[in-house]
């Protein structure tokens, strides 16, 4: 489950920075200057990023492996590539939408960005996992 996540969810990131990069680089004005200084700052950003969501699968499967009495799956396996997909735009526009609406939750500051971020794929995760099949 981790494992299929973590794929969907770099592939994701890279793709969008890699994308960053060709408009930071095809920009006229931009070039290398402060475009590509904020880019580089990015990087560290999105694998913590990354880190936090592979928590959040960990922490959604753990609540519901405790009502379930044992491990947990989700079927079909690849399902949670597509998640590990749409995790990250999906948790940053949560993230933005909810300090937007909220503004007191803008105190809470990276961290609490991070753990909003990561609120829609333990959730996700909560609701996909499943009692795995005795074997």
């Amino acid at each position: 489950m981790v494992r299929d996540f973590v794929c969907g969810s770099a592939l994701t990131s890279a793709l969008c920075y890699a994308g960053l990069w060709c408009y930071v680089l095809s920009n006229p004005d931009g070039g290398a200057g402060l475009g590509g200084i904020v880019l580089i700052a990015i990087a560290p950003g999105l694998v913590v990023l990354n880190i936090v969501m592979v928590l959040a699968v960990r922490a959604g499967a753990s609540i519901r492996m405790r009502s379930a009495s044992g491990p947990v799956a989700v079927r079909p396996p690849r399902l949670m590539f597509y998640v590990g997909l749409l995790a990250v735009p999906v948790g940053v526009a949560f993230a933005w939408l909810v300090a937007s609406v909220f503004p007191p939750v803008q105190a809470l500051g990276g961290i609490g960005h991070l753990l909003l971020a990561s609120a829609p794929v333990a959730l996700v995760t909560w609701f996909l996992a499943r009692p795995s099949p005795r074997a």
